[in-house]
């Protein structure tokens, strides 16, 4: 699996580059901002979010697209269906990192054996706890590492 994190950043992309970037991968992560700029810049138009993971999929010969969505959780494409998976309700003390943590989370998941929805689950559980913390890179608690090792067990089965 190659993984692609958009993360676009002002105007410091070509749409030649995404495009290149979307060849070379088999999962996209982006972010609803992001989705509405590639829908733009690729297909010409705002695309509803289900409509625009199929078509990067199929145009880009794709095997997952996770869309995240901030506090409202995110949504996993495959295969023609579009899953939501709903956000954790947290304190939010910095958002650095929070996108970061969550492309983590959903390929350590998903590499460990997973389900696309339950790697989407972790991501989120990660990515929640990430921006409840200040700084990007919080020391992780007990029961998040409990989590991290039960996930590198079940690879090892």
């Amino acid at each position: 699996q190659v993984f692609y994190d958009v993360n676009l950043r002002q105007n410091y992309y070509e749409k030649e580059w995404i495009e290149k970037s979307l060849c070379q991968c088999s999962i996209v992560k982006l972010n609803d901002r992001e989705a509405l700029v590639i829908s733009e810049l690729l297909f010409g138009q705002i695309l509803k979010q289900e409509k625009l993971a199929e078509l990067i999929c199929r145009e880009y010969d794709l095997s997952i697209v996770c869309i995240t969505h901030g506090k409202n959780g995110s949504s996993v494409y495959r295969n023609g269906k579009l899953e939501k998976v709903p956000g954790i309700n947290g304190p939010v003390a910095d958002t650095v990192g929070g996108g970061d943590s969550y492309s983590a989370g959903f390929l350590f998941s998903y590499l460990c054996g997973t389900s696309m929805y339950e790697a989407a689950e972790f991501a989120e559980i990660v990515g929640n706890f990430v921006v409840s913390q200040s700084g990007a890179v919080p020391k992780y608690p007990k029961w998040l590492e409990k989590e991290i090792e039960n996930l590198k067990y079940k690879i090892k089965k």
